[in-house]
């Protein structure tokens, strides 16, 4: 052999010992890709997870949103049932002291009518 031949045999010999041992290394540890597409699929899943959460959420909010509007409706509704108590009570209280000064006149008037209907004094 020539010696042409004799460093192309050595290079050739080097490759393969480098590629036996960088292949048995993978196959030790595992496949650099697999790990990759392991860690990108659990990043994919937490993901997902989060997409489900946000979605949950929101879906709450809607309803929480519903549910203060229909609060607001109540209040609405009760705000007006006081009024119109205020108004009922403000009319009875006006009818209260018109009522009164009937009641005190009708005395007056009862007290007239006793003193007109007791004889006076007999003189002795």
């Amino acid at each position: 052999m020539n010696a042409k031949s004799s460093i192309l045999l050595a290079i050739i010999c080097v490759v393969v010992i480098a590629g036996g041992i960088f292949g048995f290394r993978l196959y030790r540890d595992g496949s650099p890709t697999d790990r990759t597409g392991e860690h990108l699929q659990r990043l994919e899943d937490s993901q997902r997870d989060l997409a489900g959460r946000v979605e949950s959420i929101s879906q709450g909010i809607d309803r929480s949103a519903k549910t203060v509007e229909a609060i607001a409706g109540r209040v609405d509704e009760v705000e007006r049932t006081i009024g119109d108590a205020q108004g009922r009570i403000e009319s009875d209280a006006v009818r209260l002291g018109e009522n009164q000064q009937r009641i005190a006149a009708g005395e007056r008037i009862l007290q007239e009518v006793r003193k007109r209907g007791q004889p006076e004094d007999k003189k002795p």
